[in-house]
């Protein structure tokens, strides 16, 4: 029994040794992990010069080769801040590694850097320590851009319009003559709902006929933006009849008699508005013979910011701030906002068929 005990005994010591040595073994393991990622580091060569549209060449060399296929990120700064990120494949083995960055053609001036590297195995990303190379970019100062763009319409598109214009004349009387008998608030309810949606279904045709004469390709893209504009004031008043509410486009404009001078019942002074705005719409882009205008926005004291956007739209950002002219909208109601530090913002409205000139011109108020 007690050979027996001592057999048991050794087992169980060899047992032991055999954790004892697995755990020092990992801890090694980890340490020599913890030592590469605190001791790695890189090399890093560069031109020092490069015009923007060019491409500059990193050669980057580690002070190690990894074991792993991974990647190397790395960040790019240019002068007026924020970061361009991106990386090249690392192999197993190799320690030299070449990074090109092509400079945008319109890149700003200045010193650019090389600010940051780290090696990534797919989940954590381990620094790699080097001096941040700098390299200065000379900008391009002859680029052209352009500020305006044609959307001519063809000959036949504009008679379509003209012809439209004209049969939505008729109905425009048909629907004062009809308001001028003063229904009841059913009836007149059921008439200005018939009126406009007739009038969204004649836009809708319309447009598949305009499409159908062709054009360019610029001209059709803005008469996508053009009906589909109209045929958002349609949906827009159609919603706001049932509670008999005004459609917030017209409620700063009478709708009056030509005949004479009283008004019309307050609710149907938003589906007249978008009746005559489409006759209006109509009959200034067949006597222009395009689809597009450019905006001029003004602000005292100059320098605002500019947003602007169609309803229902994303806004965008102009890229120069006021004074400003924004180019090439196609015809429809736009809004724009104006932002600068120290002042409330402020917004306006501009629809281009009763507003002509096409100048938005706003005075900022201090906070």
């Amino acid at each position: 029994m007690s050979t027996g005990r001592q057999g048991y005994s050794g087992i169980a010591t060899f047992l032991l040794g055999l954790v004892v040595c697995a755990a020092a073994l990992l801890h090694v393991a980890v340490g020599a992990q913890q030592d590469v990622q605190e001791r790695l580091g890189a090399a890093v060569n560069a031109p020092e010069l490069v015009k923007a549209g060019e491409t500059v060449s990193f050669t980057i060399t580690l002070d190690k080769p990894p074991n792993f296929k991974g990647s190397l990120q790395y960040w790019i700064t240019p002068p007026i801040g924020g970061t361009i990120t991106s990386s090249v494949d690392l192999e197993p083995g190799k320690k030299i590694y070449k990074v090109e960055f092509g400079v945008p053609i319109g890149a700003p001036g200045g010193t650019w850097a090389l600010s940051e590297l780290k090696a990534s195995a797919g989940f954590d990303s381990v620094p790699v320590k080097f001096k941040p190379v700098l390299f200065q970019v000379v900008p391009n100062r002859d680029l052209i851009f352009p500020t305006s763009a044609e959307a001519k319409i063809t000959p036949s598109q504009a008679q379509l319009l003209r012809r439209e214009a004209f049969s939505l004349q008729g109905r425009i009387q048909i629907l004062k003559s009809n308001l001028s008998k003063m229904p009841q608030a059913p009836q007149l309810a059921d008439v200005l709902r018939r009126s406009l949606t007739d009038g969204l279904e004649a836009v809708q045709r319309t447009e598949r006929s305009f499409t159908g004469f062709g054009g360019t390709e610029s001209a059709l893209e803005a008469s996508r933006v053009f009906f589909a504009d109209l045929q958002k004031s349609y949906l827009q008043a159609l919603e706001d009849l049932p509670g008999g509410r005004l459609i917030a486009t017209g409620a700063r404009m009478l709708v009056t008699s030509f005949q004479n001078q009283h008004r019309y019942p307050a609710v149907a002074q938003g589906p007249l508005r978008v009746l005559e705005q489409n006759e209006l719409a109509y009959s200034l882009v067949a006597n222009k013979g395009d689809l597009t205008f450019d905006l001029e926005v003004n602000s005292a004291p100059q320098g605002a910011t500019v947003f602007y956007w169609r309803r229902g739209d994303s806004e965008r950002k102009n890229n120069k701030p006021t004074n400003s002219i924004l180019p090439a909208l196609p015809y429809a109601i736009w809004l724009v906002r104006l932002e600068i530090p120290g002042y409330g913002a402020e917004e306006r409205e501009h629809d281009p068929f009763r507003e002509p000139n096409h100048v938005v011109t706003v005075e900022m108020h201090k906070k």
